[in-house]
């Protein structure tokens, strides 16, 4: 950006609804060539050649000496081929940084290290905004390209960040929401980065809230990155996995390369976002009540859906694959099963996707 004493807008907000009223909409337009670039990377068409999914019961064979339903663990999986491509997706990026009281000394001073190893991973097309917060919060850098000039530019923003005050992560999340919520434009990645120890008891529960009310499109992730030995690591985990995130552990800045490699390495490898898997019972003349009895993980995980059960991803990289465990319940009629020795099928797929291209993409298994 040619005048950078124009970036950013240092309010400082709280209070009840602090965020209701607030406007950016100011974020600095995209690399358009890098982003054609991109967008030319994995399309619709694409994604059918590099994804695939099996289903696999733990036992393949039912015992006919039975009339007694039996239960089968099912194991389905959702693979993406490893893609030999220097072109990445281009990233939104905004990191929530936690300067509260308890974060002063080492801990704040480690997080603001960590952004030269976050930096040397985004390049001229990646944007990030940096929001701070402890019992209040403001934006502390706009959605800027990271170019060169704008990454010595966030540094010096970083400069004199120090821990004080309370600590309200819910508040400094509404305001991240907001930043994604305003953008003019859009990458085809996006994703929060919360730094923080986590200690604010019950957080979680309040940027569930949030989360929900704000709207966001679900191809938003969040990861966080609990810092210190004595920061909240169930609360930071809870909220990475309100979008299908991962929790990393941050005590040393010799440790703070291996969580960005991760974490950012998945992201730029995406392949596909906003994607839904739905598993359902297969039922036929020979198993007519087939049922899925459960799918295994967190509750929030799975919604059931008649007698199917669905889950939803922010999205697939490449070179990943995705387990899930159902339980099936299959009724068995004796004489059917002897009148019947082929294979029969008890449970199907669909996946659908969106492509980096924008197309939506539907598979079935």
């Amino acid at each position: 950006m040619g005048n950078q004493s124009s970036i950013g807008n240092n309010v400082r907000i709280f209070g009840a609804n602090p965020l209701k009223w607030f406007e950016y909409r100011d974020d600095e337009p995209l690399d358009n060539q890098n982003s054609h670039q991109n967008s030319e990377k994995l399309t619709s068409k694409d994604l059918n050649e590099v994804t695939k999914l099996t289903l696999k019961l733990k036992k393949k064979t039912i015992q006919s000496s039975s009339f007694n339903p039996q239960t089968f663990p099912m194991l389905v999986s959702l693979v993406t081929e490893s893609l030999k491509t220097t072109n990445k997706a281009p990233l939104d990026l905004v990191c929530v940084i936690d300067n509260s009281g308890s974060m002063g000394g080492h801990k704040i001073e480690l997080v603001k290290n960590s952004f030269n190893y976050l930096l040397d991973f985004l390049g001229d097309s990646d944007r990030l905004s940096i929001i701070i917060f402890d019992h209040q919060t403001s934006r502390l850098v706009p959605l800027i390209r990271t170019t060169e000039d704008n990454k010595k530019y966030i540094l010096q923003q970083l400069k004199d960040v120090q821990g004080q005050g309370g600590t309200d992560i819910n508040l400094g999340m509404v305001n991240a929401f907001k930043v994604l919520q305003q953008r003019r434009y859009k990458n085809s990645v996006t994703s929060i980065f919360l730094l923080s120890d986590g200690l604010d008891k019950g957080a979680q529960q309040k940027v569930r809230k949030s989360l929900e009310s704000s709207s966001l499109p679900h191809d938003i992730t969040i990861n966080t990155f609990g810092f210190g030995r004595d920061h909240d690591p169930q609360l930071m985990s809870d909220i990475a996995g309100l979008r299908d995130g991962n929790f990393y552990f941050v005590e040393k800045l010799d440790t703070v390369d291996e969580a960005f490699v991760d974490c950012l390495g998945g992201l730029l490898s995406s392949v596909a976002q906003n994607v839904s898997l739905k598993i359902s019972p297969e039922k036929s003349d020979v198993l007519s009540d087939v049922k899925i009895l459960k799918a295994y993980g967190e509750a929030s995980m799975w919604a059931k859906e008649g007698d199917s059960y669905v889950t939803k991803m922010s999205n697939i990289i490449t070179g990943r694959q995705k387990d899930f465990v159902v339980e099936l319940e299959i009724p068995v009629s004796k004489k059917e099963l002897q009148d019947q020795e082929k294979s029969v099928k008890v449970a199907r797929a669909q996946v659908m996707m969106t492509a980096l291209d924008g197309e939506k993409n539907y598979k079935d298994y």
